[in-house]
């Protein structure tokens, strides 16, 4: 939400940064990267489309639950942004976020795999999203994390921060529990001597 009250994009990303370092108790934010929805047809093309087996149905991209699917570069824009806003259901923005990460997850197996046979995919990769991607990193910083991460498992290192959703009027809302969210930041960034 943070990002959205910036003058524009690099000051959203200014602003969204300072945020999230604040609800995690002051731990800086390095770096940060946001992509705009309309650069998602970009990166699955980036990828060459990506596969996922549908974890809900997703009606506006004529995809089932359970059915395996090679997305084309519209379906991978609905399958990452679409939610049923007007349910009676409470946080249905959980949903969305995991069919997000799943795609982050299966997108990244394409992408690495190309770095691999070519290194300098990643400036290509880089140039074909450009115009949809805000960042306070220079273009040599993002080749330079894409290619260090040549065997990225990152499965384990996406987390949601612990709470529960609420809805009072039309929003909902999403409640973070800070004495769960300081256990699980020590457990991440602190190791016990």
């Amino acid at each position: 939400l943070a990002y959205s009250y910036g003058d524009d994009a690099a000051d959203g990303g200014e602003l969204m940064s300072e945020t999230i370092s604040g609800l995690l108790d002051g731990i800086p934010v390095n770096g940060f990267v946001a992509l705009d929805f309309d650069g998602i047809a970009t990166m699955n093309e980036i990828a060459g489309g990506v596969s996922v087996t549908a974890i809900c149905d997703v009606s506006r991209a004529d995809i089932n639950e359970g059915e395996t699917v090679k997305l084309t570069d519209e379906q991978a824009v609905y399958y990452v942004t679409e939610r049923d806003s007007h349910s009676a259901d409470i946080g249905t923005n959980a949903s969305r976020m995991e069919r997000q990460k799943q795609y982050i997850y299966a997108w990244l197996d394409i992408f690495m795999d190309k770095l691999r046979g070519d290194p300098l995919y990643a400036l290509e990769a880089y140039d074909m999203s450009r115009q949809y991607v805000t960042t306070d990193m220079t273009k040599m910083q993002m080749v330079y994390l894409a290619v260090s991460m040549k065997n990225p498992d990152i499965s384990d290192e996406m987390y949601s921060l612990p709470g529960s959703y609420s809805r009072s009027g039309y929003y909902d809302e999403y409640l973070v529990d800070k004495g769960k969210l300081s256990d699980m930041l020590i457990e991440i960034f602190y190791k016990k001597m």
